[in-house]
């Protein structure tokens, strides 16, 4: 008898030490719950009450945008309703959702500034490419240079007075345009002047996009320079081969400077550029 009695009471002692346990990682776990829901939350208010945002919102003509800002906030001010009530899930999910909602509003009042770097960016890589002086000219020759520089000078004009009133999209598009006469102006006059770039940096990263954007000129450069001249059977398979290096090469970069490597990536994309410059050399063009 005094045996059972005994193990009844270590049983029933035992059942009420797992059951203390269990409750305490379950107040644990509560806890932390609601100090991660805190943290969510203090986030969001700092977000909505930032003075930057605000700023963002009265300038922007993003409706969606705003749209996104006004629905975190109602939905930040339903939360407390939920803790009050111990629905710390459903808060989580509502706080999760408002954080969202203020990131894609964030990556939209963020799209101009973007556009308004690659203008920039873009006008700065347009004067950089200094044009040659051409002499000797053929009437004809002569007419389309200055057709063709008139053209650059009214379309690069053109973008500035679209960046004043935030017209990015065809200030950029513009740009590409003046650009792109500029390589049919190498392409198409002969001449035996270096094209000139003389461009600074601020980072890794910007050399890093203009040399991109520099290996995807001379790739132009080349198909359209072989389209207009007739080349030997070697020069043309030099060509091919350099192109298609190249073309890999642009692969290579873009993996490298995903993995934080913008020096490696620039120089990949430097050899690139040599080797194709050494074609344009062969077909009377140098760079």
């Amino acid at each position: 008898m005094w045996i059972i009695t005994f193990f009844l009471h270590f049983t029933l002692g035992l059942g009420t030490a797992f059951s203390q346990q269990e409750l305490q990682l379950v107040n644990d776990g509560g806890k932390s719950i609601n100090n991660k829901l805190n943290q969510k939350i203090k986030m969001a208010n700092f977000i909505l009450n930032n003075s930057s945002l605000r700023k963002r919102l009265n300038t922007s003509n993003d409706s969606v945008a705003k749209e996104l800002v006004e629905r975190a906030r109602d939905n930040l001010n339903k939360i407390e309703t939920y803790m009050d009530n111990k629905l710390f899930l459903e808060a989580g999910a509502i706080i999760d959702f408002v954080l969202r909602d203020l990131s894609a509003s964030s990556q939209l009042l963020n799209v101009p500034n973007q556009k308004k770097k690659k203008y920039t960016k873009n006008l700065e890589i347009l004067d950089s490419f200094v044009l040659p002086e051409w002499e000797n000219l053929s009437d004809s020759d002569y007419d389309f240079l200055q057709e063709n520089l008139a053209k650059i000078d009214e379309l690069r004009n053109d973008a500035i007075l679209s960046s004043q009133s935030e017209d990015y999209d065809k200030a950029i598009n513009l740009l590409d345009t003046a650009y792109y006469l500029k390589t049919t102006l190498i392409s198409n006059l002969q001449h035996e002047n270096t094209v000139v770039y003389d461009l600074k940096f601020d980072s890794a990263q910007d050399e890093y996009s203009y040399m991109v954007s520099r290996t995807h000129h001379y790739l132009d450069l080349v198909d359209l320079t072989l389209s207009k001249k007739e080349v030997g059977l070697q020069t043309r398979k030099l060509a091919d081969n350099y192109i298609y290096q190249t073309l890999v090469n642009l692969e290579v970069a873009e993996n490298l400077q995903s993995e934080g490597k913008p020096s490696e990536a620039i120089r990949v994309l430097g050899k690139s550029i040599n080797q194709l410059s050494s074609v344009l050399k062969m077909l009377g063009i140098k760079i």
